[in-house]
Order: structure tokens, then sequence, then C-alpha cells
């Protein structure tokens, strides 16, 4: 296939995000692309491509790169002389690729990609990709050939029925995986029925159904009719061949079954025999050759799938108690637990039946799982069966086992309750709260079920309402016959309770039934009314107690709101309400009733008068109904009647939505209360308003009254303005301030009788004037460090006397300080360190200036509040002028004077410390320095010398300096001047004494290994720098007391080295030799492992080295000094032998093998390898002495088995005499000379059983 692909040219917004080294890239493309299609390997013939570029480019900086994308990443590179084709005016360039894909990649096609490189960077839109179908053999890439199920299991006993295999294959590409080029050819297969056929361990009588019943094996396993079929690459040998199925296009999926086949049940079948069925899959990529009769098997794929006889289940259990006790005899009510012994146990699923008698009939429950806990709750005997099934086989495979037990008593204890006459009765009594109390009897009678056994005893026990027991009938211990009635009298409440033990007196286990009485107590009924005014409603609750026994609860409750005092009718209104709400007719005294009843039948009633309350007729007074701006007002009550009254609430409606709300609250006994109320009502700053007040009243039962309104106006309050013509917040406003002000014309319209103008702070009243003038102009001065406030206010004179004053604040900012304070930082002799602070600090902007000698050096302008300046010292005794200058702003950018500082420099002093030391590294113990000072200085100066080890000294010359102590230690000179300082330090190294190196051994020789311990007596040494060097291949240590095994035997040199506590010095003295004498190694085999006595022999082979001496033990109580000694067991059992090995040195081994050898009794079967059969006539397989015919020599046999196979599979003889074997011959022909195998199972006299297996070679 040739395919040429040109591609426009495309002005795309995405190409402006390339590299640089791809802009001029064009979009056109010339690509020709020629695979080979189908199965692997593919080849790509032909990728050839051409890129076109915009501008000329450098051939030498063009690759084209194939990318194959194979399963080794393959990649080529075609660039300037490999292959890359220049166009006319290097605009263009062409390359062309092969490539063979040799294995599926499991993408079902092939997808390689080329891209164009551009000085080293791959140009992204360059990238094209091609593909083209890839298909393999169908177990390829996503393809699976399989077989379902793989064994169709089938129960030992049970027949086949039915077994028939499906093809299970996923196809190679199919259409779900490759929906664009799937592989939907044609496939071929075929199922091959008894392949790969063993007859010794097969199904027997098994046969097939195409329309026919074919048979495929006879009673002993044979082949019934085995042919061979396939080319001469793969014969294939089988019982049964199907057809050649073919899978038309479209092939998506597999569709083959194989035949059904059968087999009676027959137990020559044993667990483990299977027979085999293959299916051979061919498809486009292994195609079949055609001959349906000799198939191509070669190339074909291959699956198997086995009918395969699996072992039944063998289930076992044992019942035990909890403690894991196995038990036959368990009480009623016991738990026991049934453990699985069901060899293989998870390998089944279980389900446990328990039946009530022990035939097995009445079952009572079924459930599931390998083990658990049960309990009978009736006595008798019991029948527990397990059965055990086989999920994976087919049919039910399943098996059971039943275990029989005994549950004790077998009579089970049962109480009923009755009154003097025998009639049943419940055991629930009702009592009075309170005395006199009632006497309620009660007859208990033993009503047990089932039939006493020998052992059978009984026992009556009764308790208290707190569960002590406080009778027993026999008094003590059980009676051996019943007392079938008891009476007991009740009158206390509480629960009460009779128990009828019914034992078993040989086991112990018992049957106990529970008769329970209750004495209940009546409630205490009661209930509270609210009080209520005349035309409420009145609440009732109820308060009622209940005296709970045994859980009793009230569950009836009742109402009577007009008890006549002889006659309950409930309102059904009421009923169950625990409160109600009620309305009565007219004020006075009404008579109520409740009634209970209890969920144990008891009922009490109780009757209560409620009253109702007469409402009282709130009224009042008001000193005024109108006003201007805030109107106060005296309020008087007039409720009669006043006696009653212990509640006034005055209340106001503002007419604003909201209604009345509660001005003043009094109650009796309150400061103001039934006193004339004065209260402010405040209007708005335009309208006139109009609030309405009232009162209400309330009695000391509650009842309350409202009074009639009264409506109050209240007229607006005006309010004066004004403006400054030249005063802003916003300006700096420094102080001094003059500022005029104007009333605003809406205050001037009024037309007011007078202007009232002050100005004031909060102490202190700085101007007062009223006049006729609307104007005001006054000065303000702010003296203080700080913003300071004023307040300005105008008050105007009204006809109507209603008017308010207007205030403005005015901010007068401070001027600020420029105060300058100087300090001395630090003097030395070249330098003279000042600082300069303000003394009003936190301003907005300093602006600093330095001068030396009116010269300025240094200027800084921020929010700095100080400057720090270093001034150079003269020399030659010269004074230097210094000169600081300051102006500040503060926040509001107020300006303040400048200030000057002036301060005189002193000249320059001349102070050198230097000194030298006769050495800079000492030894002690004789650590001395001599010291010589070579400082310079006036007359004035002093001296000052630091040893570094503690020790100084003051003066001029200190001579010398011992030390003590190792170390490093700075000598420091500080010489000191009238106004500064110089220092000079040097170090001085004082070195420690040498260490003395000791150590002894607590053993010097002896045998591997060999462990010394070894004791450190070294002095003058750092503890944690100790070297041991036990001699070559022996390791080291650092540990101050070490012990060390050597292991090798030789003489090994012990070297010990350290250092002095300062590090310096590492010495190596006493080098000890210690000897090592080489360990024996005991070892050894023997041979048989197996004999038989008494005659076995079993042989020793000493493996031992480094041995001198040998000590041999048996087992058997025999010993033997010899190096390799045979020995004879005597008895039968397994022998451990034991042997010590020791050399010349004393040094021994010991090595002990347990149970090394069996001793059997004598039985034996020895089996040649080979044999020559008669050629001229048949034996009949008895032995005459001579070796022409096959058959073991046999000891202390008494059941014989011997099959002969060929390898094939197919037998050939059978013998069960143990004098009778093989004479090589089969239905009358002497056999080919060959490898055969045999198979011989012998059982001995001790019952062991043997089968060996094993070839012998027939030789003509």
């Amino acid at each position: 296939m040739i395919r040429r692909l040109t591609l426009p040219c495309l002005l795309l917004l995405s190409t402006l995000s390339l590299q640089a080294q791809c802009d001029a890239l064009s979009s056109r493309r010339d690509i020709f692309f020629t695979p080979t299609f189908g199965c692997a390997p593919t080849t790509v013939n032909r990728f050839e491509i051409t890129y076109y570029f915009n501008l000329p480019q450098d051939p030498a900086t063009i690759q084209i790169r194939y990318e194959w994308n194979d399963p080794g990443n393959n990649v080529t590179i075609i660039k300037a002389g490999s292959g890359l084709v220049a166009g006319a005016g290097n605009t263009s360039f062409s390359a062309n690729a092969t490539f063979t894909y040799n294995t599926n990649n499991g993408q079902c096609s092939i997808r390689p990609t080329v891209s164009v490189v551009v000085n080293g960077v791959v140009c992204t839109t360059s990238t094209q990709l091609q593909t083209a179908p890839f298909w393999g053999t169908d177990d390829q890439a996503n393809g699976v050939v399989s077989i379902t199920p793989r064994n169709w299991s089938v129960c030992f006993g049970d027949p086949v029925s039915g077994a028939t295999f499906r093809d299970n294959s996923q196809f190679n590409c199919n259409i779900n995986v490759e929906p664009d080029n799937p592989n939907r050819l044609m496939r071929h297969v075929q199922f091959v029925y008894g392949t790969r056929h063993n007859p010794a361990a097969t199904i027997a009588d098994l046969s097939l159904n195409d329309g026919a019943v074919q048979p495929l094996t006879d009673a002993t396993g044979n082949l019934v009719a085995p042919s061979t079929r396939g080319t001469p690459g793969i014969p294939v040998t089988g019982a049964y061949f199907g057809p050649v199925e073919t899978i038309p296009f479209p092939a998506d999926g597999p569709t083959a079954v194989s035949f059904p086949m059968n087999a009676p049940a027959n137990v020559a079948n044993a667990v483990g025999n299977k027979f085999e069925i293959t299916l051979y899959n061919w498809n486009v990529c292994n195609p079949w050759n055609g001959d349906p009769l000799n198939p191509n098997y070669e190339d074909a794929l291959v699956t198997r799938g086995t009918i395969v006889i699996v072992a039944a289940p063998s289930p076992a259990f044992d019942v035990q108690d909890l403690s894991g006790n196995s038990k036959r005899n368990f009480c009623a009510a016991e738990v026991f637990h049934l453990a699985n012994l069901t060899p293989n146990l998870s390998t089944y699923l279980y389900r446990w039946d328990f039946f009530d008698d022990a035939a097995g009939t009445l079952l009572l429950e079924t459930r599931t799982g390998a083990e658990l806990n049960y309990a009978y709750t009736t006595g008798g005997t019991k029948l527990i069966r397990l059965r055990a099934r086989n999920p994976g086989a087919k049919g039910t495979c399943e098996t059971s086992v039943s275990i029989p037990i005994t549950v004790l008593p077998t009579l089970k204890a049962a109480i009923a309750m009755t009154d003097s006459l025998g009639s049943p009765i419940t055991g629930n009594f009702c009592q009075q709260p309170s005395p006199p109390l009632s006497i309620f009897p009660v007859y208990f009678q033993d009503v047990s079920t089932g039939t006493p056994s020998p052992g059978t005893q009984w026992q009556w026990q009764f308790t208290d309402a707190s569960g002590v027991v406080t009778a027993a009938v026999p008094s003590a211990g059980f009676a051996n016959l019943p007392d079938t009635t008891q009476r007991r009298d009740f009158q206390s409440p509480g629960t009460y309770a009779a128990y009828l033990t019914i034992r078993d007196a040989i086991t112990g286990c018992i049957s106990r039934d529970t008769a329970q009485v209750h004495v209940f107590v009546k409630p205490t009924v009661d209930f509270l009314s609210t009080a209520a005014c005349e035309g409420d409603t009145t609440q009732l609750t109820d308060i009622s107690q209940i005296h709970p026994i045994a859980g009793d609860t009230i569950t009836q409750r009742d109402w009577d709101f007009q008890y006549n005092g002889s006659s309950f009718s409930p309102d059904p209104a009421a009923h169950n309400l625990s409160s109600v709400n009620h309305t009565y007719a007219g004020p006075g005294l009404h008579q109520a009733a409740l009634q209970l009843v209890t969920s144990a039948g008891c009922s009490a009633l109780v009757t209560r008068p409620v009253a109702l309350h007469a409402l009282p007729q709130a009224a009042f007074q008001s000193s005024a109904v109108s006003g201007c701006g805030s109107l106060p007002l005296t309020l008087q009550d007039l409720t009669t009647p006043r006696d009653s009254v212990t509640q006034e609430i005055w209340q106001v409606d503002q007419h604003d939505g909201m209604g009345f709300r509660n001005l003043q609250t009094f109650n009796a006994g309150d400061n103001g209360f039934f006193q004339p109320f004065n209260t402010t009502l405040t209007g708005t700053a335009t309208n006139a308003v109009i609030r309405t007040l009232r009162l209400q009243t309330t009695t000391r039962f509650g009842c309350t009254s409202t009074s009639d309104t009264t409506t109050i106006v209240i007229n607006p309050v005006v309010q004066a303005a004004f403006s400054s013509a030249n005063y802003s917040p916003f300006n700096n406003n420094c102080s001094p301030l003059s500022i005029q002000f104007n009333a605003d014309p809406k205050t001037t319209a009024l037309n007011p009788l007078g202007y009232h103008w002050r100005v004031f702070d909060s102490d202190t009243l700085f101007a007062d004037v009223t006049g006729g003038s609307p104007s005001f102009n006054y000065q303000f001065v702010n003296q203080s460090d700080q913003v300071r406030n004023f307040q300005v206010a105008l008050g105007l004179q009204l006809t109507t006397g209603c008017s308010r004053d207007s205030v403005v604040t005015v901010r007068i900012s401070p001027v600020p300080h420029s105060g300058i304070e100087l300090d001395t930082l630090s003097v030395d002799c070249n330098a003279f360190a000042v600082r300069a602070t303000v003394r009003q600090s936190g301003l907005a902007q300093y602006r600093w200036g330095v001068l030396e000698n009116n010269i300025l050096v240094s200027t800084s302008n921020g929010t700095a509040d100080f400057i720090e300046h270093t001034f150079t010292r003269q020399p030659d005794g010269a004074v230097l002028s210094g000169l600081f200058t300051l102006s500040t702003q503060n926040m509001v950018q107020c300006q303040s004077d400048t200030t000057q500082a002036v301060i005189d420099i002193p000249p320059q002093e001349v102070v050198v410390a230097s000194f030298t030391t006769d050495s800079l590294v000492v030894h002690l113990p004789n650590a001395s320095v001599a010291i010589t000072n070579l400082s310079a200085g006036n007359n004035q100066a002093t001296y000052h010398w630091d040893f570094g080890d503690g020790a100084s000294l003051n003066s001029p010359q200190p001579g010398s300096h011992a030390y003590n102590s190792p170390g490093r230690y700075p000598i420091t000179l500080t010489v000191t001047g009238s106004s500064c300082s110089d220092q000079q330090i040097q170090s001085i190294v004082v070195r420690d004494a040498p260490p003395v190196i000791d150590y002894s051994a607590d053993k010097l020789e002896g045998c591997a290994p060999l462990a010394v311990r070894f004791t450190n007596q070294s002095t003058h040494v750092d503890t944690t720098s100790f070297a041991w060097d036990f001699g070559p291949g022996e390791g080291t240590s650092s540990l101050a007391q070490p012990s060390h095994v050597f292991t090798q035997p030789g003489t090994f040199t012990v070297e010990l080295s350290a250092t002095n506590p300062t590090g310096e010095m590492r010495v190596t003295v006493r080098r000890v030799e210690v000897t090592v004498w080489p360990t024996p190694r005991a070892a050894f085999r023997i041979r048989p492992e197996v004999v038989y006595a008494p005659d076995g022999i079993v042989y020793t082979s000493n493996e031992s080295f480094d041995a001198d001496h040998f000590l041999w033990d048996f087992g058997d109580g025999q010993t033997d000094t010899l190096a390799q000694p045979q020995h004879r067991y005597q008895k039968e059992g397994q022998f451990t032998i034991a042997l010590i090995a020791t050399n010349v040195h004393g040094c021994a081994d010991t090595v002990r093998v347990a149970s090394a050898v069996t001793v059997k009794k004598d039985g034996r079967v020895l089996i040649p390898n080979a044999f020559s059969p008669s050629v001229d006539h048949q034996d009949g397989g008895s032995s005459n002495g001579k070796n022409d015919i096959f058959l073991p020599m046999m000891r202390g046999v008494t059941q014989f088995e011997m099959m002969i196979f060929n390898r094939w599979g197919q037998l050939l003889f059978q013998s069960n005499n143990p004098q009778q074997g093989w004479d090589g011959y089969f239905n009358g022909q002497l056999c080919e000379q060959d490898v055969y195998v045999y198979k011989i199972s012998v059982t001995f006299e001790s019952g062991e059983k043997s089968v060996s297996m094993g070839d012998v070679n027939l030789i003509r």
C-alpha cells in the first residue's frame, strides 16, 4: 500500500508557541508508508517522508527521527551523511526507513511515528503517526486459549454423568479490544479425547455421545479404539478425535463444546484417576492445514481439561464440653461444642442436624458451619448428625456421621398458681398505700412434665421482695418424692418468687421453673390547679405518685371537673391527659376529681377545690396632654379596688406600627408603687408627634385589667446650624489660627431673636457672646505639643422657646520642637563617636546636618530621631570643632525652627600592644614560657596580662609563666591609655607526658574455640583510645578490658596500643603470644539407614578430621572405639548414633544423629534391574534360579502384587503369586528389547506395606 499525504498550509494560533528552531517549519508533508499486512513478523518496507520549511535550513542541523514503538523501543535517526536528502535551496528534507516487527506488540497494530529534529530540538507539530494491523496467534496480545472447566471433578464411587468441556478462549485482537482492525477471520478448533492416557490411573468404562454411544475406555482402563493422527511433526494418540470445527467470519468468540461423556459408578476408579481431553486451536496466524484426518498439531495452540476422581468426604466429629473434654451426657440448656475432626476440613461444606430423639426422626434445627456450639433445652436421648459435602465435585458428593447424646434430667420443672379453690390466678395483687393492709394467699402447684428417672429429686424455694430465700421444702437439700402443693400468704408490696428445682442426683443436672407474685401498691393520686381569673382557662396538672412494682405504670387517667362527691363522671375530652385546661363560668370555688388506673389494674381517686378570681378596674390621669421637644409627664394610678393590686405596668404606643410597649413596671413593695409616675416623652426634629398612654394593673391572684387610653401631642425642636469660612479639618491648622464662623441660611431664615456663640474645651470657657449677629471670629492658640480640640457652639433665641445648640470641634495643631542632646558613644586612639538625639520624639520628619570645622560632611532627612557620627581625631594636638543641626516637622506638617549643638573633638593618642615568647610549644612537667614586652605608650599607660589558665598580672614586665596542665592557652596583653587601648593575643600549646602500656591474659593456650580474657594494667592513657590487635584474621577491639574467642588454631601475637589523655602519643608494647590447638570435627555417615534385625549390618563412614581417637555410641547400649566400625542391631526401632572425636591435645567434638537408623523385622524385597527371558519357549513365570524370569527376592512377605507396563502405560503382566514372575511374554509373544515399568506392592509380616516402582531392562 502507498499513501501520499500533502497537508495544506494552515495558519494556527498554536504555531506561535513553537520553539524558535521550529518556527520555519511548514505544515506540508509528503508521506509514503508501505507495510506488509497480517501476522507477525510484519515489515515496514517503506516509510518515506519529506518535510518542508519556509526558509532555507542548514542540513547539518536537520535530523529525521523514526520511533518504531516496538517492545524493544527501537529508534532510527536519519541525518546528513546517513540518508538525509536535502531539496533545492535547502527548504525540504527527505528520509526513508524500514523495520521488521518480529512479535506481536500487544496492541494488535503497529504504530510507528516520525518527527523532524532541528538543532537537537524535536518539532512537536511535525510528528506523524502511521498504523497497520498486526495480528498473532490466539495466545498473543490479549488472546488466551482456555478450556472450562479445567477439572470435571467426580466424587469417588459416583458415576460420570454428562461431563462436557467448553472452549473458553479469548481470541487474539477481537473486536472488543481492537474495534478498528479486529482479527475476525475464521478459527478452527478440535477436541481430542483420551490424550496422554494412563490405563493404570484412568476412568474405566467411559464413553461419549456424538449422537451414538462411543466407548472410550474398557473395564480395565485401556482405550477401546486408540488411534494416532497428525503429521510427522507431532503425532497425537487418543481414544476419539472430534471433528475439526470451523468458527466462521466474523469469529469474535468461541462456540465449541465437547461431546458429553458418561461412566457408571465404579470403585475401581480410584481417587486421583483422570481422563484427559485436549483442545487444539488454529487461526489465520497458525492456520489449519485443512486435513481433517491428520491436522497439523505442531502449529496448533493447546489447552487441556480432565475428568478427575476426587475423594468423598470422611466426616468425623466429637461432642465436647466448653473445656474441650469429650462427653456424651449433658445437662439441659448446657452449651456444648461440636469439634469437627474431618480430614481436609477447609475443603468441604458442612450441615449439622439436631434431632429430638435417638432415631433421628424428630428434626429440631439445622445449622451450617465447620464448628459450632449448641444446647438442648429438654431432656432425653438426642441424635446429632454431621453432613460433609464436596462443593467442587459434580453431584451431591456428601456423606454423614451421627453421634447420640443424653440430656438430663428427663423431667421438666413447671409451676402453676391457683387460689384456694384451685382456679388459676395471675399472682398480681393491689395493696393499699397505707394501713389497714390486705393478705393475699397463693397456692403453688407442681405441674412438671416428662418421666422422672430413678435419681430424680425435688426442692421448693421461696424468696422475699429483696430476693432472699425465706423458706424451702425440704428445709435443706432435696426430697426424693415430690410435694405437689405449697401455700404462701403475701401482704407487703414487692415481687416474690417461688422456685421448683428438679435434679438428677447422679449427674447433678437440674431443671428449674420460677413463678412470681407481684403485690402492687395503688397509686397516691393528687393534682395541682393554676390560679385563674374570671374569663380565663384553668390548667389542672396530675402530680400523682406511683409505687412501681415490677414495672407497674399508669395506663388510664380520667378527670371530672364538677365532681358531686359520690358519682364520678369523666370528661371524655380529658381522657389520659396528664395536664388539661378547663374554663369555669363565674368566680368562686369548684370541685374537680382525678382517677388513675395502673397496668396492674390498681385504681384510686382524689378530689380538690379549684378557685376562679375576679378582675380589677384599671384607670389613671396625666399631668399634661401636649408639649414641646422632650415632654416630662406625671401619671397617677386610679385603679379600684386598690388593696388587691400587686402590680402596675405603664405602657405607651408611639404609633410606629409596633403597638403598646412597656414604659415602667412597679410591683407591690417597690419604691414608687401606686405613687405618681414621672416620665418624659420625646418627639421628632421636624414634625409634631402623637403618643398614647395606658395602664395595666394585676391583683395578687394574677388577674389583669387594662385602663382607657390618653393621647399626648409633642411639638418639634429647632436645631441651630453654622459653618466656617476659612477652616477645614483636612488642613494643617498650625497654631495660632484665626477662624470666621457664620450661621447657615436655614438658621437665619428662622428669624431668631438672637444668636449665642461660645468657645470652650473640657476645662475652660474661652468666649461667650450673645447678640444679633449671625457671624463670629476667634483666634485659636495651641501651646502644647499635642493636637488640641476646641468646641464652638451656636444657640438660638426663638419665640417658641424650642431650640437646640449646634456644636463644632476645631482641631489646632502644635508647632514641633528641635532641641538636641549629645552623647559620646565611644572613644579610641583615632576616632570619637557621638550620638545626637532629639528632645521631642515621634515626629513625622527630622532634617539633620553634621559639620566638621564648619564644613558640611553628613545630612539625614527622615523619621530617625537620632543621628550618629564618628569624628577622626586630629594628629599633632589639633582640636576638631563638631557641629550638629536639626529642624523638625510633625505629622500635620507644622515646621520647627533650626537648632545647633557644638562639640570639640580632642587630638589623637598613641597606644600599641606587642610582646614575644621564647617558645610556642612546651611539654609537661616543665612547661614554662618567658615573655618580652615590646609595647609602646605614654607614661600613663597600664599593662594587663591574661595567661589563659585563670592567672593574670598587672605589670609592664611579666618575666615568665609556668603551666600545670596540657592544653592550648591564649596569652592576652591589654595596654590602656588615657582615652583608648590596644590588645595582642598569642597561643601557647602545652603537651602531656607519654602513656605507659601493660596488660595480662587469663590463659595463653587451649583448644579452639579458645576464649581469653585480657586485664588492662596501662597507666597515663586516654581510656577511649585503646586499640587491641588479636592477630591476623582475628579482629580488633577498642574496649579497655576485652575478651576474645580464637576460633582458628595457630599461634597469635596480641598487641595493645593507646594514646596519652591529650592524644599526642601512641605506644605499642607487650606483645603476648596465644597458642590455639585445633578442635576435631566429628562427622559420619551410615548406610543403609533401614536394616532388618538381626542380620542387617550398619556400615559407618567416619568423615571426622583433626582427630586421633573415637568413641561410638549406637543407641542400643553398645559402643565401639574403631575408626569405622560395623554394627548389628538385635531389636527393631529407631536408634540415635553418637560419635566423640578426640585429638592428642585433649580437644574433642561430638556429633549426634537422631533416628539415624531404623531397624525393622526381617522383611525385605530385592528387585533386579534387568533380565534375559528365554527366546525359545514361555516359562510360565516360575523361577528356576536363572535370570530369565523377572521376580524380586523377598523375605517376610505375606501379600504380594506385581504389575508390568510398557512405556505407553499398557498393562502387560500382573501376578499375586510371590513365586510367579514375568517371563517377558505378552499374549504369547516375546516382548521387544526395551525398558519396562514395574509396580510391586507387598505387605510384610509386621503389617507394614511397601510400594516400589521402577524400570527393568528386558535384554534379548
